[in-house]
């Protein structure tokens, strides 16, 4: 057995090998297939924010987003339930008059519904006696030039400049779809600013 698995060590090894290559690239291809489908087919949440514009030496400049403005208001009970975990939280279909979105209701297990629905963390504040919200994205990747104005201006995206994000949601996982002031897109508001210079 030993003399076996000796003369087929090498075959044995670059077997494991691309195993190991094969399911790397699987999850690689399934990270790319979740994210854009997605944008494809979620339904949009348009969330309230602030933000402000670090820089990742491997992958540029970007806005570092808090989502602000989210809470639960609950009592020491239900926050037990809640906070320190993830739970899913749904938004109603219609927007308020900020055209943002509005919490529905929140639940531990996955809801069934039509309203869409994000998953996301909460921790409570005993002050106030609200959960806050927590959500899984936080970055917003923009070209250097574009970057650069925003960290120029840093009151640029903030609720006071009607600064919104759309995220996509499905199946509970958010992908940020764009940044948006006012009726325009980051980038469009950015090179119109510019163009008025």
């Amino acid at each position: 057995m030993r003399e076996f698995f000796q003369q087929r060590q090498r075959k044995i090894v670059l077997a494991a090998l691309g195993i190991i290559i094969a399911l790397q690239l699987f999850a690689c291809f399934y990270q790319i297939f979740r994210y854009e489908s997605t944008l494809a087919f979620g339904k949009p949440v348009v969330l309230s924010m602030r933000t402000y514009d670090p820089f990742d030496a491997f992958r540029g400049r970007y806005a570092r987003l808090n989502v602000s403005g989210d809470s639960l208001r609950t009592d020491k009970q239900l926050c037990a339930t809640y906070c320190g975990r993830q739970f899913f939280v749904t938004y109603k279909a219609k927007l308020n008059d900020r055209n943002l979105s509005v919490i529905d209701d929140a639940f531990i297990d996955e809801p069934q519904t039509d309203l869409v629905y994000l998953k996301l963390r909460g921790e409570y504040n005993p002050n106030s006696k609200i959960v806050e919200l927590y959500y899984d994205f936080d970055r917003f990747y923009m070209q250097e030039d574009l970057a650069k104005e925003v960290d120029r201006d840093r009151g640029l995206l903030t609720g006071d400049r009607d600064a919104r994000l759309v995220v996509r949601a499905l199946n509970g996982k958010g992908v940020i779809e764009n940044v948006m002031i006012g009726g325009q897109t980051l980038s469009d508001y950015l090179r119109e600013r510019k163009k008025g210079e």
